[in-house]
């Protein structure tokens, strides 16, 4: 999946009104990926998504991956959201779960199992398209 389609498919199951708004979901998801997950697996990722949010992914990980539950990653989000000022992070939820979703749509089925594997079970509604709007 390219840059414009990734970020199309993200607007469109976010309910986002502008492009920028969908990057703005994009990077900031991919951010807290990007502390949430192994360097192997952050680096695996890197490579699957568009060229440009590679950088998101890699820029934010430590030696070792912060653990945190799905709620705490959406309060990151949230966040990161509030930090950037492109989107009103009151709909962190649903633009986390948009892009999971979208990632889940774009790598290949060993990629996300091995991002899979590193969360917990409350991470899985994220990654189903048909809760990104709840």
């Amino acid at each position: 999946m390219n840059e414009h389609q990734f970020v199309s498919h993200v607007r469109e199951r976010a309910g986002l009104e502008s492009t920028d708004e969908a990057r703005a979901a994009v990077q900031a998801t991919l951010r807290v990926f990007g502390s949430r997950l192994t360097e192997p697996e952050v680096d695996d990722l890197a490579a699957q998504v568009p060229e440009s949010f590679g950088s998101d992914l890699t820029g934010e990980g430590g030696t070792e991956p912060e653990s945190f539950d799905a709620e705490t990653f959406v309060d990151r989000v949230r966040d990161r959201e509030a930090t950037d000022g492109r989107i009103d992070e009151s709909d962190a939820a649903s633009h986390a779960k948009a892009v999971a979703s979208t990632l889940a749509d774009s790598v290949g089925d060993g990629e996300l199992g091995g991002i899979r594997a590193q969360l917990p079970g409350s991470y899985e509604r994220l990654f189903n398209p048909d809760t990104a709007g709840s």
